[in-house]
């Protein structure tokens, strides 16, 4: 199987090739400066400076996307950390904003979180003490690291949260997944800071760039500090910017009307001043000493929920952005500059998975995960902080797992989709099954799925089908069994559990769910209270729904 490597840089033909375009081209094709500022740096530990944009799709840059009819907003300081780092073509997250921030946080899929969609009711699986989050082992690890985060937190809904759940000694930002219309929007919304909860009337982009930037000022420059800042643009409401962080659309009416009838110019210009505050804010930052990361947390929304006017642009089509496992829902902007970041503006085709940021940045600040995981907690994450590194460095992952499920999803679109260095396979709660090849079809337009295909395909499928089926809920027990007392096994969020038992493990009709266990558990563990039976040697097992 051939895997992609990191390699020159190249403007991209179609949504997963690259182009051997001469660099002064890619200057003058997306406006980088004539004499961009080139920083070549290594750092054994550095800061970490994490930067998450709200549905921004691999559409909505022209890096990613080289289709005639797509428009952008300028980008200045996203492509100065091209050309201060390295592009990652093939980053991938989930279709939804929730499972993707607990994907990155806790470095484990979304099946095992219980979080899979983003987070509406209070009924929906949150995230739970129980995972180990980024600044959690920072802390206990003693990396010595100073932690903080600001801007959009909404994997769980409590205001406490982002410091209790997620571990974070400073929280500044907003809970919820989206400002409310009418009485919420990017001038007006709820800004929590530390549990404390009151209204914000700047610009809400604007806002979170000045609280990150004055903690980031003020860390001492004898300590290292990771900083994770979670900007709600480009998510709608679409209210206008300020003329000044957005001068490209400074024409704009703004008012409710045009939004809704032209929401894409309105969505570039929150793009454009997104990139203008993140410019602001890496002036505090020194490169030399810190890792910037920057990515989407999902495709572009596929069309405006009020006129269903378009949003996300071609080639992608508006039913397969945001909310769908197809590429245009999951595919999203990756750069990499900084401290530790060799050979620049380069773009590194490997694949690479948002839950893969937890073990990154672990590696970078040089905390050894093995303690803190294992078979009852397993790790998702693989590190690919040797691709920052290296030009020629070998695959850290194989295939991407992205998922899309919960309680309020339609049949269709839950399900859960595999995808290698070329074919792509989903399978989805209905019945329906798809299965493309990416390099001949990036828009996933040809289903072959039930067509006759190669052996090379077919051995394609075989794996990436064997793949899904590793990934499930399996139980591991951690208390021996005992029928006067009981047993244990794992804690996984938002599983309901089933526990058999069997006398004879040779008949395979013998086992007998046991009825009327009593199920609790201590949110790291799930105990079952056994009816006594003193009959007979019984073997048990637990199992959980596949998901």
């Amino acid at each position: 199987m051939n895997q992609s490597a990191c390699s020159a840089v190249g403007r991209p033909r179609g949504p997963r090739q690259g182009a051997a375009v001469i660099l002064m081209g890619i200057w003058v094709a997306v406006g980088l400066p004539s004499l961009p500022w080139l920083v070549e740096v290594s750092a054994a530990r550095p800061n970490i400076l994490l930067i998450i944009a709200d549905d921004y799709g691999a559409d909505s840059h022209p890096f990613y996307n080289s289709d005639p009819a797509a428009t952008f907003p300028p980008t200045p300081s996203l492509n100065r950390l091209f050309t201060n780092g390295v592009m990652f073509r093939n980053c991938y997250a989930y279709p939804t904003c929730s499972p993707t921030r607990s994907a990155l946080l806790t470095g484990r899929y979304g099946f095992r979180t219980g979080i899979g969609y983003a987070l509406e009711t209070t009924n929906d699986a949150c995230l739970t003490a129980y995972e180990l989050t980024i600044p959690e082992l920072l802390q206990s690890s003693g990396s010595g690291y100073a932690c903080a985060m600001f801007g959009k937190w909404h994997t769980t809904l409590n205001t406490p949260d982002p410091n209790t759940i997620g571990g974070f000694p400073l929280f500044v930002g907003m809970i919820h997944g989206a400002f409310i219309p009418p009485t919420e929007g990017y001038f007006s919304w709820p800004l929590v800071s530390n549990n404390i909860s009151s209204t914000c009337t700047n610009y809400a982009t604007t806002e979170i760039t000045d609280q990150a930037a004055q903690w980031i000022a003020a860390q001492s420059p004898q300590s290292n500090w990771f900083c994770w800042v979670a900007y709600n643009a480009g998510h709608t409401p679409y209210h206008k910017p300020p003329d000044a962080l957005c001068p490209t659309y400074a024409g704009l009416s703004g008012n409710a009307l045009d939004i809704a009838t032209h929401p894409r110019p309105y969505y570039e210009a929150s793009i454009e001043a997104l990139d203008t505050e993140i410019g602001r804010l890496l002036t505090n930052v020194d490169l030399s000493t810190t890792l910037v990361l920057f990515l989407g947390d999902n495709g572009t929304l596929g069309s405006s929920p009020v006129t269903s006017q378009p949003i996300i642009q071609p080639p992608y089509s508006t039913d397969r952005g945001k909310g769908t496992l197809y590429e245009g829902g999951v595919r999203v902007p990756f750069f990499a500059a900084g401290a530790g970041v060799s050979n620049l503006m380069r773009v590194c085709t490997q694949l690479v998975s948002v839950v893969d940021f937890f073990a990154t940045v672990m590696e970078v600040a040089g905390v050894d995960t093995s303690p803190y995981f294992g078979e009852a907690r397993p790790l998702d994450s693989v590190s690919f902080a040797a691709a920052l590194r290296e030009t020629n460095a070998a695959p850290a992952r194989t295939w991407v797992l992205s998922e899309n499920f919960s309680s309020h999803t339609e049949s269709n679109r839950v399900g859960r989709s595999v995808l290698d260095s070329r074919y792509k396979y989903l399978e989805f709660q209905d019945g329906t099954r798809g299965y493309y090849d990416l390099a001949e079809d990036p828009l996933e337009l040809t289903n072959l799925y039930h067509h006759a295909f190669s052996p090379e395909r077919s051995n394609h499928l075989a794996a990436l089908q064997g793949n899904l089926t590793e990934l499930q809920n399996f139980p591991v027990f951690t208390q021996p069994a005992s029928p006067t007392g009981g047993t244990a096994v794992a804690f996984i969020n938002d599983v309901s559990f089933q526990l058999w038992s069997a006398t004879n493990l040779t008949a395979t009709d013998d086992w007998t769910e046991i009825a009327g266990t009593t199920i609790t558990t201590n949110g790291d563990e799930v105990w079952f209270t056994l009816p006594p039976d003193d009959t007979a040697t019984r073997a048990y097992r637990a199992t959980a729904p596949a998901r």
